[in-house]
């Protein structure tokens, strides 16, 4: 009967698969399954069944390379990583991180599972070379403030960087405030407190506008937060912005 359909349909050729498995005729299920694809066909279900099997007789290389960096898609990038090290223990979590990136579009997905995964120069990595939100990078400057004073600086740097250039969704001033903060509690333990506020006025300058007066009238105080990040008053400062839309991580 499957063979009679004019087009392919999975929902009804899963259980031809299903069938070809059941007599151990593993590449022929596989085969099946790969034919299977088509207009409107679901990929993603059709990679993780072909995952499932090639994993149950233990080819599980062949199920890494074929099949899941693409079976394993999540709402989150740090939801897909931690998907594929449980499904793949064997695996290096650095060199998973490393071809999720290749075959995405955007590295920056993939900055929150290589910052929890603690391999912090390719959150940086990632972070460069992608759309990271600026509040997920100021939140990481505040959270590694006391295991990676260098680390926050730089993502820190960034997050100011990617607010000037109009990345974020609904920012507020408190957003500008919490980003220039984490960087300058990171320069302060750094000792480097004077050049990293000249930087911060350098990055202002070159990107007029709403955030870099903000940042501007910040760094001309005497009393710009050089201590452990913490909780700002300034509530002054709350307008709200709607530019570019962030990724999800």
């Amino acid at each position: 009967m499957l063979a009679l359909q004019r087009f392919p349909f999975w929902h009804d050729r899963k259980f031809g698969m299903q069938a070809l498995l059941s007599q151990g005729r593993i590449d022929e299920a596989l085969a099946y399954a790969e034919g299977s694809r088509g207009l409107n066909q679901p990929d993603l279900a059709i990679d993780a069944a072909c995952e499932k099997i090639l994993l149950d007789v233990g080819r599980v290389d062949e199920a890494y390379e074929k099949y899941a960096l693409t079976a394993n898609g999540s709402s989150t990038g740090l939801a897909t990583f931690r998907a594929l090290v449980r499904k793949y223990p064997g695996r290096d979590p650095k060199k998973i991180l490393l071809d999720l990136a290749r075959s995405s579009d955007e590295p920056g997905r993939w900055f929150a599972a290589a910052k929890d995964a603690g391999f912090l120069d390719l959150a940086l990595e990632f972070a460069n070379t992608g759309r990271t939100d600026p509040r997920t990078l100021s939140r990481a400057s505040r959270d590694f403030f006391k295991k990676d004073a260098r680390f926050c600086l730089d993502v820190g740097r960034l997050a100011i960087q990617r607010i000037l250039e109009g990345y974020g969704y609904e920012l507020t001033g408190i957003d500008v405030l919490d980003a220039l903060n984490h960087y300058m509690a990171a320069a302060h333990a750094l000792g480097i407190t004077s050049q990293a506020r000249a930087d911060v006025l350098a990055m202002a300058a070159k990107q007029p506008g709403t955030v870099s007066d903000i940042l501007i009238r910040q760094c001309s105080r005497d009393d710009l937060p050089t201590s452990e990040p913490r909780q700002q008053a300034a509530i002054t400062e709350q307008r709200t912005w709607t530019r570019r839309s962030p990724i999800r991580h």
